[in-house]
């Protein structure tokens, strides 16, 4: 019992500063927390000329933010510029401290007890503008962009997250530093925020993390309409009644000659005889008139008639010329794509407008335009194909794309010229070149986008997705333009190759900073 009586006040004294010890490791942490950020906003501030007599406030400011000790006393940050690494005034450091007399060191200590925190911060880079292929471009994302292991992308274009949170681009499944390499050649890696420590492995790979005045370069865009109505392609695919039907209005000039006898005596008698001795036809644009399962109508608009006199006397006779002007060319695709193979035309098989839903359930070809589809999915079945050179696809009202594992894809984007002759003005047209999926930005999303197994894919252009996520398992070739793909967040799973996203001599330009700088802790 006196061992006991003589030992509590050890036990006592070891409870009390244990209780202390912990104490000041929580403000330590909360402060260290606060001049971190405090001093990345300083140096933001200070590395931007249109901020920089204001970076002492923003530091303050983001300090205030971030300071969350309650219980002690926090001192005011003390804010300045500091030469770093042999620079001038290229650092801004933050100091503040918190102080309190606790309840068992204040029994010995005549003064609070006290804890100091110091954050420096620089800044380095450019104004030169970078660009990338591969772009998430949510800031609030926990997770932006996420790579996995087994997959191969060789882009080589540039990988950027606008995220600013520290997980911005995560790493799953990584394996060892060898499968890396091998796996990814992404060209350079810039980040919003803070990068999986996993990446640091791509050996010839610059990482660039808490980049300042990253941009969505496609932010100001406005997508082009396209009101027409149509009707879900492959809808009959079970039926016997053709697949697809569409009108065009052409002008088919047809020329008879007629030849007659007319008179005021018995022989050489109007009209007496009328023989057509020969006809001809032009197009405008030639269609596929004798096709098998094409059936062709036409609406007659006009007919003039012209005569001439030929010869003299009993043997005078009139040549007459009539011009038929036919409108409205009706072609209608009779055969049915159920085992029955596929009938195409000059013109397109389907044609631009406003679909409500667009589920490929057949082999089609696509006439360049303008395709809105106004919610449900763009869906690309197993087995079928599509094909489009000049094309664009509007996704709204929470209309989402799905391509399913077989289906043979062949798009390309628009040109500028193929925007105008669509009736998109020559300004809109020259920023809106070469986008081959627009997700509306006022559309709610789909969290159903999914590039999917081993489809066959030639793509061209801009895939831009801002309001919904895109996971991409599927295989991917070449495409003769380049492909750019940016989402909200992107997520690469599954074994799959991403090869080559633009062919030799083509670079891309979506530029995705406005000022290259470069902020990070140094201290």
């Amino acid at each position: 019992m006196g061992l006991v009586a003589l030992g509590m006040p050890v036990l006592v004294g070891g409870a009390g500063l244990a209780v202390d010890v912990s104490q000041w490791y929580v403000w330590k942490r909360e402060v260290q927390y606060a001049v971190d950020q405090a001093a990345i906003a300083g140096a933001y501030a200070y590395s931007n000329e249109d901020m920089r007599e204001d970076y002492v406030i923003r530091a303050g400011q983001e300090f205030a933010e971030n300071e969350a000790v309650i219980d002690g006393r926090t001192s005011e940050p003390l804010i300045g510029l500091e030469d770093y690494n042999g620079g001038t005034d290229n650092a801004i450091s933050v100091t503040a401290s918190v102080s309190k007399t606790l309840p068992f060191t204040g029994i010995f200590l005549s003064t609070p007890a006290s804890v100091t925190a110091t954050a420096w911060a620089t800044w380095e880079g450019g104004n030169d503008p970078q660009t990338s292929c591969i772009i998430a471009v949510d800031e609030d994302a926990d997770v932006a962009i996420t790579l996995s292991g087994n997959t191969n992308i060789q882009s080589g274009c540039g990988v950027t997250a606008l995220s600013i949170s520290s997980t911005s681009i995560v790493l799953n499944g990584g394996g060892n530093d060898d499968n890396l390499n091998s796996s990814y050649t992404l060209g350079w890696i810039l980040s919003g925020g803070g990068v999986d420590d996993g990446l640091d492995a791509l050996d010839d790979t610059p990482i660039t993390e808490n980049v300042s005045g990253l941009v969505n370069p496609y932010a100001d865009l406005v997508p082009p309409d396209n009101p027409t109505p149509r009707a879900a392609p492959c809808e009959d695919y079970n039926d016997e009644t053709p697949d697809a039907s569409y009108t065009n209005s052409y002008t088919v000039t047809r020329t008879t000659y007629s030849r007659y006898y007319r008179g005021d005596n018995r022989s050489s008698m109007t009209m007496r005889t009328s023989t057509q001795v020969g006809e001809s036809a032009t197009r405008q644009e030639t269609l596929q008139e004798t096709q098998a399962g094409w059936n062709r109508e036409e609406t007659v608009n006009t007919i003039s008639g012209t005569e001439t006199r030929r010869g003299s006397g009993r043997n005078a006779y009139w040549d007459r010329t009539d011009t038929v002007t036919v409108d409205n060319y009706v072609v209608t695709n009779s055969v049915d794509n159920n085992g029955g193979g596929t009938t195409t035309s000059t013109v397109g098989w389907l044609q631009p407008g406003t679909y409500q839903g667009f589920d490929i359930r057949c082999n089609v070809t696509l006439a360049s335009g303008v395709y809105v589809i106004d919610g449900g999915l763009f869906e690309i079945n197993a087995q079928n194909s599509i094909t489009g050179h000049g094309v664009m696809f509007v996704l709204k009202n929470g209309a989402g794309i799905k391509i399913n594992g077989g289906a043979e894809v062949d798009l390309l984007a628009m040109t500028q010229t193929e925007l105008i002759a669509a009736g998109v003005n020559a300004e809109d047209a020259a920023v809106l070149e070469g986008m081959l999926i627009f997700e509306d930005p006022n559309s709610p999303g789909n969290d159903r986008n999914k590039v999917n197994g081993t489809a066959d894919l030639l793509l061209g252009g801009i895939i831009y997705l801002p309001a919904s996520p895109l996971e991409w398992t599927g295989n991917a070739g070449v495409s003769s333009r380049c492909l750019t793909i940016a989402a909200a967040t992107i997520t690469f799973s599954g074994n799959f190759t991403l090869g080559n996203l633009c062919p030799p001599g083509q670079t891309h330009t979506a530029v995705v900073t406005t000022n290259s700088n470069a902020i990070r802790l140094v201290v």
